[in-house]
């Protein structure tokens, strides 16, 4: 019981703080505008070498209309592998970075990373959009040069392992 109890606890505190975070995002005034014309976003998938799903396209919609209104955005995308769900990723990038900010896209593994990062500048270099790559492993040349990159806004998209959660980046 008292195992129970422990674990009714934890459950409880965990819906109380993500409530008191949606309230908070809801009514926080932090977030960004992220403008950009529809014409350009919907001729930007339409370039798309390939046609979404129907999936895809409600959860892009869902993410445009999200990063439409002046509120922080908080969307967990799901999906099995191969779902298509960095094309998802992808369009949000190019969203935010034609509304003047940059992005960033983490993957699990530096060969996923490496895998994005030709994906992304293969099909996001038509629209004058710089990604760079930060995974582990890079010498402190190579990072420091990149970061230095990021810093001056010559990175459009960031795109790495966990290398890009950490503070100085």
């Amino acid at each position: 019981k008292a195992r129970q109890r422990i674990k009714y606890e934890e459950l409880f505190m965990y819906v109380l703080k993500i409530n008191y975070l949606k309230n908070k995002i809801n009514n926080d005034n932090l977030a960004i505008e992220r403008n950009i014309d529809k014409d350009k976003l919907d001729k930007f998938i339409k370039s798309l070498p390939f046609e979404l799903t129907l999936d895809q396209d409600k959860a892009v919609n869902d993410i445009i209309n999200d990063l439409s209104i002046k509120k922080r955005m908080n969307r967990l995308l799901q999906g099995d592998v191969g779902s298509g769900k960095t094309v998802v990723a992808m369009i949000a990038a190019y969203k935010a970075v034609k509304s003047g900010y940059q992005a960033t896209i983490m993957a699990p593994t530096m060969i996923l990373a490496k895998q994005h990062m030709e994906n992304f500048t293969k099909i996001l270099s038509k629209y004058d959009i710089k990604c760079g790559l930060l995974v582990g492993g890079m010498t402190a040349k190579q990072k420091n040069s990149l970061l230095e990159q990021v810093e001056k806004g010559e990175i459009d998209i960031l795109i790495g392992t966990h290398a890009i959660l950490e503070e100085n980046v």
